[in-house]
């Protein structure tokens, strides 16, 4: 079966605390009581750091939707460059193995698509085979790691790339003042990942892939997602989300993992995509993990807030890089997204 052979990530320059963002913010909307009462949410986000692309200023500035996206484009592809050339360093891989990339991103819009114009950055060979991936938000990292694995099954040979790039700070709108954009800023960052796919023929010795399973689950279109409005994207997000996690999530996994004959006990590293503090503690009750199966999770959120769609491939690379996995131990990757739906990925080292 197809492996991960390297990852790796990349964050822009500006560094933030949580404490920070919340002074600056109250400065914004200090006129406005109901935001200013609001802003305790920052407290209980689990979110202590985040990194963002641009100073303070940027973003009170109030840009347009253009400007925003203009400068989307031009970030997202320093970051993206950054984590491609370092995933490939790092497995010792050159470009021109690459025979196919997917480019995941739901933070941003670009025509040609990102990967488009990072093949000619880097450069990959142009007679790459590509897929963009856009609006399956932050259950993107775990949907493009399964088709990149599908991709390779059959080719031996092959190297594939999955990049994951998000700017969440390019949707921020200092006019809103909505309990939701609250919740946006007490949570989102920027940051890119990439990865490395190996086939069968590679002698790499990261984690094999063993299957995916992905569900969509009926009448929950406005659990979560995008608005797009005249001053750029909104976010959508039910404050039914936790409840329906914890309803919906462990019969999914328990029935995924028993196809392949095994049981939650079984899987060394949990690596749930890190929503909020809330849907994690939601997972760890519903499913009856110990506390410390999701501190990979609760780790990531504290130091880089949520990624979208990259969330789960940082965690990946922390779990790979400081979690010493040995031979036999299975990881199990899960994250939710618009639609409403559950993605997961199994791999086994």
């Amino acid at each position: 079966m197809p492996r991960v052979a390297s990852v790796a990530t990349a964050v822009p320059p500006y560094e933030y605390d949580q404490a920070y963002v919340k002074r600056q913010y109250a400065q914004l909307h200090r006129s406005n009581p109901d935001m200013l009462s609001a802003l305790s949410i920052l407290d209980h986000s689990g979110v202590e750091h985040r990194y963002l692309c641009f100073p303070t200023e940027y973003y009170k500035a109030g840009h347009t939707f253009e400007r925003r996206n203009r400068d989307y484009i031009e970030q997202a592809l320093v970051l993206g460059e950054r984590a491609i050339r370092a995933c490939l360093e790092h497995a010792r891989a050159k470009s021109e193995q690459i025979s196919h990339i997917i480019l995941v991103t739901t933070t941003g819009l670009a025509t040609p698509s990102l990967e488009t114009m990072l093949i000619q950055r880097i450069p990959l060979p142009l007679t790459v085979q590509r897929t963009p991936l856009f609006g399956v938000g932050c259950a993107g990292g775990v949907v493009g790691l399964a088709r990149g694995m599908e991709f390779l099954r059959g080719r031996g040979q092959d190297l594939a790339l999955l990049v994951s790039v998000e700017l969440c700070g390019q949707t921020f709108d200092p006019t809103d003042q909505s309990k939701l954009a609250v919740v946006a800023v007490s949570l989102f960052g920027d940051g890119a990942a990439a990865v490395l796919l190996a086939g069968d023929d590679h002698s790499f010795s990261g984690p094999r892939y063993v299957g995916s399973h992905s569900v969509l689950f009926p009448d929950s279109l406005d659990i979560m997602g995008w608005d797009f409005t005249d001053n750029g994207m909104r976010l959508v997000l039910s404050r039914r989300l936790p409840a329906l996690v914890k309803r919906l999530l462990p019969e999914v996994i328990t029935g995924f993992l028993a196809e392949h004959g095994l049981c939650r006990e079984d899987i060394g590293y949990w690596m749930f995509h890190p929503g909020s503090a809330k849907v994690l503690d939601a997972i760890e009750h519903s499913l009856g993990l110990p506390e410390e199966k999701l501190a990979w999770s609760r780790q990531f959120l504290r130091h880089y807030g949520n990624l979208s769609s990259a969330s789960v491939l940082f965690i990946l690379h922390d779990v790979i890089r400081r979690g010493a996995p040995r031979p036999g131990d299975y990881g199990l990757l899960v994250a939710v997204g618009p639609g409403f739906s559950a993605e997961l990925v199994l791999l086994r080292w």
